[in-house]
Parts: C-alpha cells; structure tokens; sequence
C-alpha cells in the first residue's frame, strides 16, 4: 500500500526544513547542494510552494516514486499544472493554479510565514506596467538622447517619413486615385506600414541585447518584446495622428466617412503587426539566419501590404491572391473607414480575424520557445 503524505505537516515547516522534507519525501533522497540552492533562491524569489511541490511530483525522480507515495492534493493538480506549463503566457499562467496552504487547526499557534505571498492578478498587472513603462523610457532616451529634440524625435522621426513620402507621392500621376489627392491617399496608407516594418526591426534581438537586466527579479524577457512594441505603436500611431489632422486642418484630407471603422481598421493592422513581430522576433532570437535575412523579408513584404497601391487596380484573379494575405486587407479596411463608399475597397473581415488569431498565438509561442532557449543557455 502507498505511504501517505501529510502534506499540511509540510506546508508549515519553514523554507530549509521545508525543501529537505520535499526531497526526501517526493525523490527519495537527500538534496544535492545546487538543487538545495536552486530551489531556496526561488522560494525567496516569491514562487509559491504549491509549484516546488509541483515540479517535485512531476519530475523523472518523482513519478518514479509515484507507485510507493500517495498525495492526492497533489495529484489532483497535476493535469492542470501540466496545461498550464504549455501555455504561452508566461508568469501569468500561474495565476490560474490553485494553491495548497497551510491550515491551521483550532487553538493551534500560526506558523511562520515561509515566502512572500505571490501578488495577485491585478497586483501582478501593475508591476508589469510599471516594469514596461521603465523600460519604455530607457530605450526612449537610450535612442533619442536627452539633448536637442531628445524624446520629441520619438514622433518627428516617423513623423518625417510619412511626410516625405506624401511628397513624393504628390507628384504621380493620380490615376490610381479617383477621390481626392494623392496626399491624402499616402496619409493613410503609408503610416500602415510603419506600424509592422519598423517595430519588426527593433524587436529583432530584443532579448539578447537586453540579457544583463534579467538580473533585476521584476523584468522577464517578454517585457522586452512589449516595451518595443508599445514603444513603436505609440510612436507611429501619434505621428499619423499629427499629420492627419494637420492636413485635414488645411483641407487636403477630409474627415472620415466612417470613423469608427476607420479606428477599428487600424486596430487591425496593429493586431497584424503585434503577432507578425512576435514572430519575427522570437525566430531573431533562436536563428541567426532570421536576423541576416529578415531586412529581406521585410523589403519582400512591402508589395503585398497594400500600403502602396489600392487593390481595386490589381486585377482579377491576382486581387484574390492578394488578399489571401491578412495585412492587405486590414489596410484596405482601415482605408474604407477613410473614404467610404466613394472608393473602392476589399477585404474579408472574418477571414482577416482568423489570420490575425492565428498568427498572434503563433508569434507568442514561438517567444516563449525563445525565451526558453535564452534561459536554457
């Protein structure tokens, strides 16, 4: 008959008799000094017993003794555990693992508190705020400097783009646009771009050169990859904003025929740039290869983003291949948002919501596969 273990009894004991306990008990041994340290660091680091406990059970010494140890609180957790350690999610996901705590009885004297007690939900929330707003404003004044324009260049940078290009396309031949000007066609279709092109560039080793602050207990790798991110949103989000209502102040654009889905289109252009970076991303961190060629990559994709042309000129049954790519698309909603029905535009809403679902769950697991490799090294 399997021997019984009180786990309340071991609960309560204090940090180093705890994890004696769990060795001796869950391997069947004495602990080895690295995985004494190992696990003490951790304990103090806030990580709950209930997943020391866990990763006992579940190891390769700990199933072995699963035939002669009976714990069915542990048991019990152990199928949740192991769907929530597949999770792309990170620290998060242990949120939703239930905690074994030490009851006590009645008359009985507390005992010690053990480790701080993990935060909760949105406790945990506001220290990743605080954490990707800390690392918003290093690489905003590691990149523009505190002198001159300093974190103005934050929006001038962008903001200079989307103008030189409107220029520029101001003098070609307006065929491919039956309302209103070219300027106004660039506006809001340029911006699109910056939203994927150039947050997919600064994301590319974002861990690797950020790897000495992993030292600081609160950031985790995935903050990197956020910070950037939010980063370049804000910056090309508030720079189409800028020249947007600049030119329609002067009457060169006008306001737009649908506002709401015109926010919702860039809503989704953003969605396709957060999962496509991820991706990016997390493939920069595992291949040296990606890193070389993705300059290529993103040159290749420029014609098919629909950012350049509209695609109402491309004819049938290209126009259907073309947006078989979810970016075209977005862009072509967020343009009907501007324009109406007074231009043409075609996109496949749910067809384009898939892709962007698809996408993103794939460009967060392919991050958590990099960051396991950058912990693992």
């Amino acid at each position: 008959m399997p021997e019984q273990l009180d786990i309340q009894r071991i609960l309560a004991l204090p940090d180093n008799e705890f994890l004696l306990e769990v060795f001796r008990a869950l391997l069947g041994r004495d602990p080895d000094p690295d995985g004494l340290h190992f696990y003490t660091n951790r304990l103090q680091q806030g990580i709950s017993r209930t997943r020391v406990l866990l990763e006992f059970r579940t190891s390769a010494e700990g199933q072995k003794r699963a035939d002669v140890l009976s714990v069915p609180e542990l048991n019990a957790l152990v199928p949740r555990y192991r769907f929530l350690k597949q999770l792309p999610l990170g620290k998060w996901r242990w949120l939703f693992l239930p905690t074994l705590n030490k009851t006590t009885k009645p008359g009985e004297q507390a005992g010690p508190r053990w480790h701080q007690k993990e935060p909760t939900f949105w406790e945990g929330i506001a220290i990743q705020r605080r954490v990707i707003w800390a690392l918003i404003l290093r690489e905003t004044v590691t990149r523009y400097g505190r002198e001159n324009l300093g974190m103005l260049w934050f929006f001038a940078e962008p903001l200079l783009f989307i103008v030189g290009i409107t220029l520029l396309w101001s003098y070609i031949e307006p065929r491919s646009v039956p309302a209103g000007t070219v300027a106004a066609f660039a506006v809001v279709s340029y911006p699109t771009v910056l939203l994927w092109r150039n947050t997919a560039n600064r994301v590319t080793k974002a861990i690797e050169v950020n790897q000495a602050l992993l030292h600081h207990r609160p950031i985790r790798a995935q903050d990197f990859f956020y910070s950037r991110i939010l980063l370049e949103f804000a910056s090309a989000t508030g720079s189409f904003l800028v020249i947007f209502i600049l030119f329609v102040a002067v009457g060169i654009s006008h306001f737009p025929a649908n506002l709401f889905d015109m926010v919702m289109g860039w809503l989704m252009v953003a969605w396709f740039a957060f999962g496509f970076v991820l991706t990016m991303g997390g493939l920069s961190e595992v291949s040296e290869v990606v890193e070389k060629v993705s300059h290529i990559i993103l040159y290749l994709m420029l014609p098919f983003s629909g950012g350049f042309f509209p695609a109402y000129i491309v004819p049938e049954p290209m126009r259907n291949y073309l947006l078989l790519f979810p970016l075209a698309d977005c862009v072509e909603f967020f343009r009907y948002g501007y324009y109406g029905d007074s231009f043409p535009c075609y996109y496949h809403l749910g067809y384009t919501i898939i892709c962007n679902l698809a996408l993103t769950l794939f460009g967060l697991a392919m991050m958590t596969y990099a960051i396991r490799k950058v912990e693992a090294t």
